[in-house]
């Protein structure tokens, strides 16, 4: 192949098409049927009982519609949500707004479907002991057929919510992985961004995902709670429904300054890991150099110091939210106790349906109400996560600082004005990284040195003529031509000090006590 015609593998995408990778896509063409009751994976227990399964034998459920993976074509759609000056939860909303809606419908025909029952225990109980007995058998039939369907709408509304949720997750979590990777790299530079960014990965934004397995929770109490008080009124009579009303509230109530305190903990809990993870990383990096001068031991007590500061946070948020677990626990049972004390109080008559329909009322709602401290904590730790992403997307992102290169002919090559440069612009250091009080100026066929003693900025000096120090003020670097910049890493051979020192080369003894080697002598002790 001439070097004129194009290569062909330089246009092949590292990743694969969505056509070689989800090869067995039985989502996309499954209908209305094969989806409700999950038929299309069937294929897949096939393929997975006569060999081992692979990628290409995983349906493609993310989002079969985009030509492109389901990453990419997330991020896109965000992206452009992104673009305006709306606040950062809006474009996530904005991204999966349609599969919300229908997950809502599902929920909603589960909450329906699941309190059917409890309402018609009622008539059921009254029929099967004879007192309701004028509406012939029939009636019976329908009830039996009514509570027969609305268990079936139950059992299936609810597995394709928890699938839909399930798949809203993935799709926000592939979104905002690739906008914050794309975000640092346009940052950085930008100071203390390793131990966040294995953070924002690793716990932001697997937490922003997990929130959609929940999202529904926060409208669905309200509904949940009015249908069991209608149920309750109408069986055990409107003062205990109003009475297991104020209790429920009471508890909800409750919770609000230990929901508060709750977020709090947890935002202390971030930044004391933020902090540990950005000395563990800095310590992995450089673990040569500490090898080198004996310093594991320091390292590893400031290590220990951080732990301990991120465990005493840990153990007061796990106190708070086992205070909220007790609290919410409780609340059924102080619920049904309260609700049957006031109708002995008022003297409401219980008969065995309206017991019944009650329990079961109390046993329904006793999901939710558990719950709650879940739901709470983790609308707590999804805002502490969305502000922290939406503080590192508001960032502004690193200008330029490559230096001005110029094409006229000069004796001059390099000519630097005063400046303040930083490796950390945003950490607020009172000392710069490096400060240029007068100009400089490096003439053509000039050799110059630049001594210093260890940590005196030769390195970070060099980085700014490249443009890899941030600029803080001031400065200007122009550079005539092309730049070549070969680093500086200290490294030593795994051996003994007589094999560092002559790489390879035989030894031989030389005059006045030193140690020769090769072919040409050297003293050098």
């Amino acid at each position: 192949m001439s070097s004129s015609e194009p290569n062909p593998e330089l246009e092949q995408s590292l990743l694969p098409e969505e056509d070689d990778c989800l090869g067995g896509d039985y989502f996309s063409v499954s209908g209305f049927w094969s989806r409700l009751t999950f038929r299309w994976l069937n294929p897949v227990f096939a393929n997975g009982r006569a060999e081992r399964l692979e990628l290409s034998h995983i349906p493609g459920f993310l989002d079969p519609r985009p030509p492109k993976p389901p990453s990419a074509f997330c991020n896109n759609r965000f992206a452009n949500k992104s673009s305006n000056q709306l606040c950062f939860p809006v474009p996530l909303f904005v991204l999966v707004w349609r599969s919300l809606a229908l997950n809502a419908v599902f929920a909603g025909l589960n909450t329906l479907s699941a309190y059917l029952g409890p309402f018609l225990i009622t008539n059921f109980v009254e029929f099967v002991s004879g007192k309701d007995s004028g509406r012939g058998r029939y009636y019976g039939y329908v009830l039996a057929s009514l509570f027969f369907v609305a268990k079936t709408v139950e059992s299936l509304t609810q597995r394709q919510c928890y699938f839909g949720e399930r798949r809203i997750g993935i799709r926000v979590r592939a979104a905002l992985m690739a906008a914050i990777y794309e975000k640092c790299l346009a940052i950085q530079h930008s100071g203390s961004r390793t131990g966040k960014l294995v953070n924002f990965l690793d716990v932001d934004v697997e937490r922003i995902g997990d929130f959609f397995w929940y999202v529904h929770g926060i409208w669905l109490l309200p509904v949940q709670v009015s249908l069991a008080l209608l149920i309750l009124r109408r069986n055990l009579g409107a003062p205990a429904a109003f009475a297991a009303l104020a209790a429920t509230a009471l508890v909800m109530v409750s919770n609000t300054p230990l929901a508060n305190s709750q977020e709090r903990l947890h935002s202390k809990i971030m930044e004391a890991k933020d902090a540990r993870i950005k000395a563990t990383a800095e310590t992995l990096e450089c673990m040569r150099i500490l090898k080198l001068h004996s310093w594991e031991t320091a390292y590893l007590n400031k290590l220990l110091q951080l732990r301990d500061v991120e465990r005493s946070w840990l153990k007061i948020y796990l106190y708070t939210c086992s205070a909220i677990a007790f609290l919410f626990w409780a609340s059924p049972t102080l619920v049904s106790v309260i609700a049957f004390g006031v109708c002995i109080l008022v003297r409401t008559p219980l008969t065995a349906g309206a017991v019944l329909s009650a329990l079961a009322t109390f046993r329904i709602l006793q999901e939710p109400i558990y719950n709650l401290p879940e739901l709470v904590a983790m609308i707590t730790q999804t805002k502490v996560s969305i502000d922290r992403i939406h503080s590192l997307m508001k960032e502004e992102e690193q200008k330029q600082l490559s230096p001005s290169r110029s094409t006229q002919a000069s004796d001059m090559v390099v000519e630097i004005t005063p400046g303040v440069y930083n490796w950390e612009a945003d950490s607020g250091l009172k000392k710069p990284t490096l400060k240029i009080e007068n100009k400089i100026r490096i003439m053509r066929g000039e050799k110059v040195a630049v001594c210093g003693t260890v940590g005196s900025g030769k390195s970070s000096f060099l980085c700014s003529i490249m443009g890899e120090v941030p600029r803080s003020s001031g400065g200007r670097i122009t550079v005539l031509g092309a730049t070549a910049y070969v680093p500086q890493s200290a490294w030593i051979q795994t051996g003994t000090v007589q094999e560092n020192v002559l790489f390879g080369k035989a030894m031989v003894s030389g005059s006045g006590g030193g140690l020769c080697f090769g072919q040409r002598h050297r003293n050098v002790g």
